[in-house]
């Protein structure tokens, strides 16, 4: 489920902080390609402009270096087995890196206190 809407998100951080499009398409073309759900989408759209900059800089780190996705979340719902978590600040994100793909599928992010209710 590749949305488009993630890849103009940040190709729009790239080139607020400056950057020129095609140098973010190059960088991009040794990355894992990053999916998103809905739920991602949702919680994304909520936060702080300034705290979302933030994660996407991460994610895009997180992109070129998926190795350091390695904590697994413990005791998952059925439905979520093989999610990792990824911690920026006090914010979590929640994914599954699929390195044979490569591929990372961003499920969900909110501050530390709210991302596990509701699993």
């Amino acid at each position: 489920m590749y949305s488009d809407r993630s890849t103009r998100t940040f190709l729009w951080i790239a080139l607020d902080e400056g950057g020129s499009a095609a140098s973010f398409v190059s960088e991009l073309r040794n990355v894992y390609r990053i999916e998103t759900t809905p739920r991602f989408e949702r919680d994304f759209n909520k936060l702080d402009r300034s705290i979302g900059r933030r994660l996407m800089k991460k994610i895009d780190q997180l992109a070129g270096h998926p190795e350091v996705a390695t904590q697994p979340l413990r005791n998952p719902p059925p439905d979520l087995a093989g999610i990792h978590k990824y911690r920026v600040g006090d914010y979590r994100i929640l994914l599954w890196v699929d390195h044979g793909a490569q591929v990372l599928t961003l499920h969900a992010v909110a501050h530390r206190r709210e991302i596990y209710r509701g699993l």
